[in-house]
């Protein structure tokens, strides 16, 4: 049920409500959010993103709510005493604005 309402507040979401964001502070943010799931496992979260910066046009709730269920999952489903690794990549094309990509280690 909780995923059905976040889909529907996601799809009424206004322009005005979008922020520049720095990719790298919402993938922070969340891995602060899911640290005590993570000790409870002593599961290690690290974040290593090589990128001077992540700039993004976006929610900053809605994005700290997708990237904080992604790492929440890589907790779950990881063995305990593990570690994670996340980073954030940037790929550009033909001049286009850079697209990014989180990956899971």
């Amino acid at each position: 049920a909780d995923g059905f309402i976040a889909l529907a507040r996601a799809q009424t979401i206004e322009r005005d409500q979008f922020d520049h964001l720095d990719l790298r502070d919402v993938l922070q943010d969340a891995i602060d959010e899911v640290w005590a799931a993570a000790a409870a496992k002593q599961v290690k979260v690290i974040s290593q993103s090589l990128l001077s910066a992540a700039s993004v046009y976006g929610n900053r709730s809605m994005l700290t709510r997708a990237i904080i269920n992604l790492v929440n999952n890589a907790v779950k489903f990881s063995p305990n005493e593990t570690s994670i690794s996340i980073a954030i990549e940037s790929r550009v094309s033909n001049g286009n604005p850079p697209i990014y990509r989180g990956a899971e280690k």
